[in-house]
């Protein structure tokens, strides 16, 4: 805590009060001496900054429009009316102790004539000024996103960019899908007005702590290592690039509420309300070095097959469940023998490869828990898949699902998820012409985030 603070009164830009350390309190001489000269330095900065900041007593200060209430702003323009646009800025200058110029004056009785005269000469007790700035981009749907983004947050939801930028986007459908952009429209709702609509309702954003990734300090040796390693094999087994691959886990939200939800500004504590586990799923992705896509494992965080989304997958998906839905060592197994080996199986009869090299395939992967284990090891040597691992800590910059696949997926599914909330609000309102509590039980959206899965998957 600091040992001093300034305290100002209001009625004087003159009447600071220090509270500075004693140095009569110091210990020994020379801390009070440095105490006093610390002291004195303060005391001359302060005035120095009140000399060259604070205005002379007896000038007034420049007022700005927004001193006015529009009470008072029609009182100013009807006295210039009778007595001329000086003496209104001279009298009122005067009774509100404000520097009024004639020009401030002289627009307001220009407004104050023209809503007279519209008015049919009925008296104009306020004249209000003009609204400032751009104009709204969803012009009066701009309050109605606003309460439909209310409600939803005293209900305890989650407020956040995707069912901001859902909800504007359903409600503009719903009066003319031709205004949207991506109909050729003008208006463009995109992440950057979301988070300016947010700020303006005063939420703000609130994320939690996670400890910045640092990169090994000998990164540069280790990437040399790996690539050398990668070459070697590649070049002793002689591996074509469709054989050459990387697979890496990433959560897939059901409900995009990603690690931060939006509070209220000036909130002391942020509650997350609706998070958990099973409202993820983990995707397990590969690819190969020459851009195919791997048949993905699906994990649910169920029991039974029959917790899983009802919906018809493609014949060469994983789909499976874990305790936590991510995966494990049995999980890991499974997809090595129902994924892996029917892909290279396929390339390897595809390719004709000769018998001596029928056996080698690279699988390039992560140091994560489920990876390392010896099952997982040996389940991968027993088809000869022989595997490297991207060295620890430097998943961000060597392995390539991170550095490519991983991202697009998640982006394209928050857009199924954003598009379909869209269409929901669009709906309510062309039935019952008001915004209804949008759904978001998992019994009704897992199979909506299959379809989306399955969908993006192939377009991808």
């Amino acid at each position: 805590m600091s040992m001093w603070k300034f305290v100002t009164k209001k009625r004087s830009p003159d009447d600071i009060v220090l509270r500075l350390p004693d140095p009569d309190n110091a210990t020994n001489k020379d801390a009070a001496d440095k105490m006093k000269a610390a002291n004195t330095e303060i005391v001359n900065s302060l005035a120095t900054v009140q000399s060259t900041t604070s205005t002379k007593r007896g000038v007034k200060r420049k007022a700005s429009n927004n001193h006015y209430t529009p009470e008072t702003r029609a009182k100013i323009a009807k006295y210039a009316t009778e007595h001329g646009n000086v003496a209104a800025a001279r009298k009122f200058s005067k009774d509100l102790q404000l520097d009024i110029k004639e020009s401030a004056v002289r627009a307001m009785k220009k407004k104050y004539l023209v809503q007279s005269k519209e008015s049919k000469h009925q008296p104009v007790n306020a004249l209000t000024p003009e609204k400032r700035g751009r104009p709204l981009l969803l012009g009066d749907l701009d309050k109605d996103v606003g309460a439909h983004i209310g409600s939803i947050r005293e209900a305890g939801g989650i407020v956040n960019q995707a069912i901001v930028i859902a909800t504007a986007r359903g409600l503009v459908r719903h009066k003319n899908p031709t205004l949207l952009s991506d109909a050729g429209g003008s208006i463009d709702i995109t992440k950057t007005w979301a988070v300016s609509f947010l700020k303006r309702l005063g939420y703000v954003k609130r994320k939690g702590t996670k400890a910045a990734r640092k990169l090994p300090d000998d990164f540069e040796h280790q990437k040399s290592e790996f690539h050398r390693i990668i070459t070697e094999t590649v070049t002793k087994y002689n591996v074509p690039p469709q054989l050459i691959f990387n697979f890496d886990q990433t959560g897939l939200k059901i409900v995009f509420v990603s690690t931060w939800t939006l509070e209220l500004e000036g909130s002391k504590q942020v509650d997350i309300i609706g998070l958990e586990d099973k409202r993820e799923i983990t995707g397990l992705l590969g690819s190969t070095s020459d851009g195919c896509l791997l048949p993905p494992q699906i994990l649910y965080q169920v029991k039974t097959d029959q917790c899983h989304a009802k919906y018809p997958f493609p014949s060469d998906w994983d789909v499976s469940h874990t305790e936590s839905h991510w995966s494990n060592e049995q999980s890991m197994v499974r997809y090595i023998e129902t994924v892996l080996v029917p892909y290279t199986d396929k390339v390897k009869e595809e390719l004709d490869l000769p018998i001596r090299q029928q056996s080698e395939s690279i699988a390039i992967f992560d140091v994560f828990r489920a990876h390392r284990c010896q099952e997982v090891l040996d389940a991968l040597s027993k088809v000869r898949i022989q595997h490297v691992f991207i060295p620890a800590g430097c998943t961000g910059e060597l392995q390539p699902m991170d550095l490519s696949v991983n991202g697009e997926f998640k982006a394209a599914m928050k857009n199924e998820f954003t598009n379909w909330y869209a269409d929901m609000v669009a709906e309510d309102l062309k039935e019952s012409n008001s915004i209804n509590k949008v759904d978001l039980r998992l019994s009704v959206l897992k199979p909506l985030h299959a379809k989306w899965l399955s969908k993006v998957f192939h377009e991808s």
